[in-house]
């Protein structure tokens, strides 16, 4: 079967020239197992993903029986950080909160995120160069925290993200970035026809620098 290359074209009010790119590659001759490789969820990111793209289609890709084996890769899900250096969408959106297929996760609320984004995140312009995070950075019996605050409070306040302010930490929206939706349409109609799918989100700024690691639930 032919390979398929795409784009979505993601409407902005700033940038009329947003798009992401994807590949198809689907199986040979049946389909069984399906791959999932998506770059750029964080704009600033994307750099780093498309090296991990270019690296596993040079010297990975040739060497997978793709007999049984359907490999979707997707560039730069996040165009408009891409182009602005931004983690975020142009709607401020971090776009690793803002899958969900029923709606229901828009709802959720976090009123700890919310505490802690008063207490964290300047609304006025900033004095310094160093981040307010990192001035209140101490060691207490071996355990990280940023003033009374420990790193474990802070990282499972803030992780799980917020979806009622887009000038808070982590916002994931009020509902599906157009990407998403896309993505989110493209899989529901490759997934049914496999019985095995892994999906790999390429990050960066976790593990040792200049190593590629395998970070699961």
């Amino acid at each position: 079967p032919p390979s398929e290359m795409g784009q979505w074209k993601i409407d902005s009010k700033t940038n009329p020239d947003l798009f992401v790119d994807y590949a198809w590659l689907p199986p040979l001759v049946q389909p069984k197992k399906l791959l999932v490789l998506i770059s750029g969820i964080h704009g600033s990111e994307t750099y780093t993903g498309a090296a991990v793209l270019n690296l596993f289609m040079e010297e990975i890709l040739p060497q997978i029986n793709r007999n049984d084996l359907g490999i979707f890769m997707v560039h730069a899900m996040n165009p408009y950080g891409f182009k602005h250096h931004s983690r975020c969408t142009e709607n401020n959106v971090n776009l690793n909160r803002n899958f969900s297929v029923s709606g229901d996760l828009f709802k959720t609320k976090n009123p700890e995120s919310k505490r802690l984004t008063e207490i964290f995140l300047p609304r006025s312009p900033v004095a310094s160069t160093r981040s307010r995070l990192l001035e209140s950075l101490r060691l207490d019996n071996n355990t990280i925290r940023f003033g009374d605050i420990s790193l474990d409070q802070l990282a499972k306040g803030i992780g799980p993200g917020q979806f009622e302010s887009a000038h808070d930490f982590e916002y994931g929206g009020h509902a599906v970035e157009p990407q998403t939706q896309a993505l989110i349409n493209q899989m529901q109609k490759l997934i049914p026809q496999f019985q095995d799918i892994i999906a790999l989100d390429l990050h960066t700024g976790l593990g040792d620098r200049g190593r590629l690691h395998l970070l699961t639930d």
